[in-house]
Parts: C-alpha cells; sequence; structure tokens
C-alpha cells in the first residue's frame, strides 16, 4: 500500500543501516525505534553500533523474503556481539557470542516505549536475555508477561516469542495508533 508519510530512515551517530533502499518507513514507528534508541544510548554510552536491518521498501508493500515489513512498522535490529562493537551487518549470534546484557538493555528499551507489539528472536537467545534479565532481579511474574519463553515455542503468549531465522537480528513489530487506518 502506497502510504503518503513514508519516510526514509538517514544514517546518524550510534547505528548504521544495512541497506537504505529497505529504510523506509512510518514516521511515528521510527521516532518509537530513534527514542528507543537515545534512551538505551543515555543507559550504555559505550556501547557500539546498532545495525538497522530491513523496514520497509519506498512505497511498502512486499519486500524481498520478508513474509512482514510491509506497512512500515516493522524493523529488524542487530544483536550486540561480544567483542565486536563496529558492525556493519549482522552476524550470527550464539547464548555465549551474545553480549546478553547489551541486547537485554536494546530490547527494555524498546519495550519501555509500550508501543511495541512483538519481537522476533532465536529461542536459544531468548532463554539466555530471559535468564540475565532474570539474574539482574528483574520479576520473574513481569517478565513471564514479556517473554514465550519458558514456556514452549508453541505457546502464544508474551511480546518477545520464537521466530524461525532470528538468530542473527530481532524483529520488532510496533502497534499500530488507534488513529491510523492504514495500519495493519
Amino acid at each position: 500500500p502506497f502510504l503518503a508519510d513514508w519516510v526514509q530512515l538517514t544514517t546518524q551517530k550510534g547505528y548504521n543501516i544495512k541497506r537504505p533502499s529497505a529504510s523506509y518507513g512510518r514516521p511515528w514507528a521510527m521516532k518509537l525505534m530513534l527514542r528507543a534508541m537515545c534512551e538505551f544510548r543515555r543507559r550504555n554510552p559505550g556501547a557500539g553500533n546498532i545495525v538497522v536491518g530491513d523496514w520497509s521498501g519506498k512505497v511498502g508493500g512486499q519486500l524481498g523474503r520478508h513474509l512482514s515489513h510491509r506497512t512500515g512498522r516493522d524493523v529488524d535490529l542487530s544483536y550486540f556481539i561480544e567483542g565486536k562493537p563496529g558492525l556493519k551487518g549482522f552476524v550470527r549470534a550464539t547464548p555465549s557470542s551474545m553480549d546478553v546484557g547489551l541486547s537485554w538493555e536494546l530490547v527494555r528499551a524498546l519495550l519501555d516505549t509500550r508501543q511495541v507489539e512483538f519481537i522476533f528472536m532465536d529461542w536459544s537467545l531468548q532463554k539466555a536475555m530471559y535468564e540475565y534479565a532474570r539474574s539482574k532481579g528483574f520479576p520473574e511474574a513481569e517478565l513471564n508477561q514479556i517473554f514465550q519463553y519458558p514456556e514452549g515455542r508453541r505457546v502464544r503468549s508474551g511480546i518477545i516469542r520464537w521466530a524461525r531465522g532470528h538468530d542473527n537480528h530481532i524483529h520488532v513489530r510496533f502497534k499500530c495508533p488507534g488513529d491510523d487506518k492504514l495500519c495493519r
């Protein structure tokens, strides 16, 4: 669908854009992501760059191999990898290679917007992040509302859910604003 307010994300300090041709989205969603990134930077000033992957194409619609990324409210963001602060693209993460603390802080900043509908990530990385947050004192009852883990991959609960193909990035979907009839 063509949306009149489609905008392109531009490069700024603190993040790298993986594919400029797929960096188009809705202004309200980009503002939410940028607000979360600013909060993340405030809490973690020494963290390396975040890689911003695909948003949508210039006027929305199907984007390559993605099932979503059509309406400008979905974005892919990198995990932080131990010892690799200057990433230019996505790198496959494992529980032992992911900087769990920084990756959790990015997810937490996104969640703090209260406008995230879903975050998709690999199951083993979700488990590592859940256990990390729990070790830092986040209440288990709160974490159980945020994470699908430990309930199981087939359980449809939590904001953070497992989806195949998310071991090198997280997929963030922002909620549609109530007054936006074109958002779906």
